[in-house]
C-alpha cells in the first residue's frame, strides 16, 4: 500500500514524497534547503598540525606546510547565499584541519559569520593544542556554542 503521507526523517519531520519523486513538480530549492538541511560543514583553512591514523587527510603533506583560507570572496558568497534563508542551524567550522591554528583569521570568520547569520549556532571540532583560557573567553564572545575537542 503507497500512503501519499510522505516519509519520516530521524527527527520526526515529514518529507513530502513529490520532493522524492521524478516529476515536473515545481519545488522552491531554498525552501527545500531550509526545511532539511539542519548542519553545514565548512572548512575554512586547509591546515592540520596533526597526523591522526583516523583521519583520511594524514598522510597528505600540503596539509602541514603553509596555513591556506578560503578566500574571502567565496566565503562571504557562501554566507551570502545562507543568509538568503536566514539558516538558523548548525554552522561548523571544520572537516579535515585545526581551525584555531591562525586565530586572528579564523576569528574573522566565526564573526563574520555570526554578524550575517545571527540565528544560526556555530560550532567546530579541535585537536585542542591551541585552546587556553584566552582563546575560549573570545570564542564564547564571538558566540559559538560548542567545541568537540577531539
Amino acid at each position: 500500500m503507497v500512503h501519499n503521507i510522505g516519509y519520516k526523517l530521524f527527527n520526526n519531520k515529514m518529507i513530502d514524497r513529490a520532493i522524492l519523486a521524478k516529476t515536473k513538480t515545481p519545488i522552491n530549492e531554498k525552501d527545500l534547503f531550509k526545511d532539511y538541511v539542519t548542519v553545514i560543514n565548512i572548512e575554512v583553512s586547509s591546515f592540520c598540525n596533526r597526523k591522526c591514523s583516523y583521519c583520511p587527510v594524514s598522510f597528505l603533506e600540503k596539509r602541514r606546510g603553509k596555513i591556506i583560507f578560503m578566500e574571502d570572496d567565496v566565503y562571504h558568497k557562501l554566507i551570502a547565499n545562507l543568509k538568503e534563508i536566514d539558516f538558523s542551524e548548525k554552522l561548523v567550522f571544520n572537516l579535515y584541519n585545526e581551525p584555531l591554528a591562525a586565530k586572528k583569521e579564523f576569528y574573522k570568520k566565526l564573526r563574520y559569520a555570526k554578524k550575517e547569520l545571527p540565528n544560526a549556532r556555530l560550532f567546530f571540532n579541535s585537536n585542542g593544542d591551541y585552546l587556553d583560557v584566552d582563546t575560549l573567553d573570545t570564542l564564547a564572545e564571538i558566540g559559538v556554542v560548542y567545541i568537540n575537542v577531539t
